[in-house]
């Protein structure tokens, strides 16, 4: 296999390999007028996923998230956690794309409500 092809053709480039932004699937996605999903490890070690609108400069995935509003009453705490671990996963779905059903059977559960079962370290 050719690993040189930048066309997104049958010899694509190896997963992993900067050179598939330059892909023309790549591009397209890219300038899609669609949301992204980021997947990033919180502080206390939980996976958690966003929907993020998002800009792509030719260089950077561009994503924007509040510090402060009137209806924010903290800035967002993801960015404390990607300070800590700026590893991400990214996904731009295309549109016509099919997809595949995945089950998740629990084995944790955790559930906050603040008003009965409050985050450990909360007094009570």
């Amino acid at each position: 296999m050719r690993t040189d092809d930048t066309s997104g053709g049958p010899t694509a480039l190896p997963q992993g390999d900067l050179r598939l932004l330059e892909t023309d699937q790549a591009r397209r996605l890219l300038a899609a007028p669609l949301p992204a999903r980021y997947a990033y490890t919180a502080t206390d070690g939980t996976p958690r996923v966003l929907p993020s609108w998002f800009h792509w400069t030719g260089d950077e995935l561009v994503m924007p998230t509040f510090l402060s509003a009137p209806h924010i009453r903290y800035p967002a705490r993801r960015l404390a956690a990607l300070r800590t671990n700026p590893d991400v996963a990214v996904t731009i779905d295309q549109p016509g794309t099919r997809m595949a059903r995945i089950a998740v059977r629990p084995t944790w559960v955790g559930l906050l409500d603040f008003q009965r079962r409050l985050p450990a370290g909360f007094a009570q």
